[in-house]
């Protein structure tokens, strides 16, 4: 097993993770726009759903930091989706 960082660690989930709600919202957006709302919560809901499922994997494998970041997004996304829902 590779030894890393928790530096290195922290600067590349820091990126991913703004990387991955950056291309969730986005696209989302973009749905939104063509007239699918439906499809914006649809999308949003598979986003917070893959994002949980990241972080059981990445808590069951010994990563914990990792995994409540992921936890994190997954409940941002659904926090957008709740905030989106009316509409």
């Amino acid at each position: 097993m590779s030894s890393r960082s928790s530096f290195a660690d922290g600067c590349v989930l820091a990126v991913l993770l703004l990387a991955e709600v950056a291309f969730g919202l986005m696209f989302a957006l973009v749905i939104a726009m063509a007239g699918h709302p439906t499809g914006m919560l649809v999308w949003l809901g598979v986003m917070a759903l893959a994002a949980l499922g990241a972080a059981v994997l990445l808590f069951r494998d010994g990563h914990p930091t990792t995994g409540a970041a992921q936890a994190t997004a997954s409940l941002f996304l659904v926090a957008l989706m709740a905030v989106m829902w009316p509409r």
